[in-house]
């Protein structure tokens, strides 16, 4: 005698759906959390990059690191524009400093793409970044158009010890520079940050729950930037001088 095949009842539906459905929930953040390991990689690869970068720059240059507008050498009581050495072109018509020259756009790390030590533009972003300045948005501009050029990573500029001489600045381990922290937006990870000591050793700086960031201006017309700014590479000096180097753990 025949008999028919048993079809699926809608209990087996359901089940196999919440079996497939806890599956995803278990193995989608598992698949996030690895891209972000791969996105942290890239970008720790990229800092070190510019490291070895402002070495090359500095042998060419009496040992003095690339120099920024943003950032009064040679004092350490005056904030100057720290927040703003996120920037790596100055618009054509910036009047920033007095003594320093309009015609001068590339500024800071812009330097080294500027002298050909880095020339490949998507090294000065980070692949995690979600705020404002991704490199999509200035791509025309590295091609030769006029306008300001902003990038992910932001640069102290000036040792703690006033120095701007590399192998002169002193602690040796401390911050150089750093994820962007010119607001909350510009802090590239959700749990961290990549950082270049003077030593040029890349290590990561864990922020997990998240006190760090909340620190940093939230826009930038903050009125505290410089301070938040200055208090920032303090905290990143006191948290990764005894870090191992390696980049993210």
């Amino acid at each position: 005698m025949h008999r028919s095949a048993r079809g699926f009842s809608m209990i087996d539906v359901l089940v196999t759906l919440a079996v497939v459905a806890l599956l995803i929930g278990v193995l989608v953040p598992g698949m996030h959390q690895a891209k972000e390991t791969a996105r942290r990689i890239v970008c720790s690869s990229n800092e070190r990059q510019i490291g070895l970068a402002i070495a090359m720059y500095a042998d060419d240059s009496r040992q003095h690191i690339p120099h920024s507008v943003f950032v009064n050498s040679g004092s350490r009581d005056e904030d100057g524009y720290l927040a703003d050495t996120i920037v790596l072109r100055t618009h054509e018509n910036a009047d920033l400093r007095e003594d320093e020259s309009s015609a001068r756009l590339w500024d800071g790390l812009g330097l080294l793409f500027e002298g050909e030590y880095l020339p490949a533009p998507p090294v000065f972003y980070c692949p995690s970044h979600t705020g404002n300045h991704p490199f999509t948005k200035y791509a025309r501009l590295w091609k030769g158009e006029a306008g300001e050029i902003v990038g992910n990573f932001q640069y102290r500029g000036i040792g703690p010890n006033g120095q701007t001489k590399l192998f002169q600045i002193e602690p040796a381990r401390s911050a150089l520079a750093a994820d962007g922290m010119r607001t909350q937006m510009d802090f590239n990870h959700r749990f961290g940050a990549n950082v270049l000591r003077a030593d040029l050793a890349i290590v990561w700086f864990s922020d997990v729950a998240g006190s760090f960031r909340s620190l940093l201006p939230e826009s930038e017309d903050d009125d505290e930037s410089a301070a938040a700014m200055r208090s920032a590479w303090e905290h990143l000096d006191n948290s990764t001088s005894n870090a191992e180097p390696g980049g993210p753990g």
